[in-house]
């Protein structure tokens, strides 16, 4: 994409699109598409394939939460990327290639550990919002076991009020983790530079 120079603007638009969409609305759209009597679903059974289509929501492995995820969340990536490579960063490439070094070698050399070290806050934060969001899993995910945003919110609203306790401690924990995980990506940071 950044070396696109033709309908650049066209595929940048694709590519923001995503962002422009609620996660409530993704997780519609997900259990539309995907699910156990979704478009796909319909569609496999209109073609003759008589097999039961399970569909990707409220699956064990969460399938359908991280499509929805990586379908709202990779956009960010890219134009942070995009925007790191267009700060002249792709020099080190180019010095790399005359240098001797193949794609390959350029790529897993160079351009990773530039895409590594220019993503990584995204990543954190994005990491800190999915941990904490529970709109996505309450409606894609099982009942059981529950993530630790859903099952905070099912605590902080349920009748008994003995229960709260339980939804304040949890979120106490995804905090604790979400700040250890800064704590270490800031220490990563300082020895990169």
């Amino acid at each position: 994409l950044r070396r696109l120079r033709r309908g650049r603007s066209f595929a940048l638009a694709l590519i923001t699109l995503p962002l422009a969409v609620p996660h409530v609305v993704t997780a519609a759209l997900v259990m539309q598409w995907l699910g156990p009597h979704g478009l796909l679903a319909r569609a496999a059974w209109a073609s003759g394939s008589h097999l039961q289509f399970q569909g990707f929501v409220f699956d064990r492995l969460g399938l359908g939460i991280v499509l929805a995820y990586a379908w709202k969340e990779v956009p960010w990536l890219a134009l942070v990327l995009l925007a790191v490579f267009e700060t002249g960063e792709d020099r080190y490439e180019r010095v790399a290639a005359t240098l001797g070094a193949g794609p390959l070698q350029r790529f897993t050399r160079i351009v990773l550990p530039l895409c590594w070290r220019g993503s990584r806050p995204v990543v954190l934060v994005l990491f800190a919002y999915v941990v904490g969001a529970f709109e996505v899993p309450l409606l894609l995910g099982r009942s059981w076991p529950p993530m630790l945003s859903v099952l905070a919110w099912e605590r902080l609203t349920s009748v008994d009020l003995a229960r709260r306790s339980e939804a304040f401690v949890i979120g106490i924990a995804v905090t604790l983790l979400i700040t250890a995980i800064a704590i270490a990506a800031s220490r990563g940071n300082q020895e990169l530079s």
